[in-house]
């Protein structure tokens, strides 16, 4: 039996904050059949791709919906110069400063 993919996941994350008005976190890895890790990253991404307002409340002891929050706008990607074969590589400006690059080495 193969497990649930993460947009199974999102989902079932997803109708079961709805469901409830707070849901442990045990009970939600339970329930998906997942490790921590697992969820938390999920609970992670919905958060930052769906703009979710997963939120912990301490004293209902569980995971919920709170209060929509405001979606944050993005960036519109840098185009790179167009290269030619006359152009040298080095006068080509980078797509990302190295800066943004960063976490890709480390």
């Amino acid at each position: 039996m193969r497990g649930m993919g993460r947009l199974e996941r999102v989902y079932k994350i997803g109708k079961l904050l709805k469901e409830r008005k707070a849901m442990p976190f045990a009970a939600l890895r339970s329930a998906l059949g997942v490790s921590a890790p697992i969820l938390e990253r999920d609970l992670g991404y919905m958060r930052e791709r769906f703009n979710a307002p997963i939120e912990y409340d301490r004293e209902a002891n569980g995971y919920r919906f709170g209060a929509p929050r405001a979606m944050r706008r993005r960036r519109p990607a840098r185009r790179a110069a167009p290269v030619s074969p006359a152009t040298p590589l080095l006068a080509v400006p980078l797509a990302h400063p190295p800066s943004q690059l960063d976490w890709l080495i480390s």
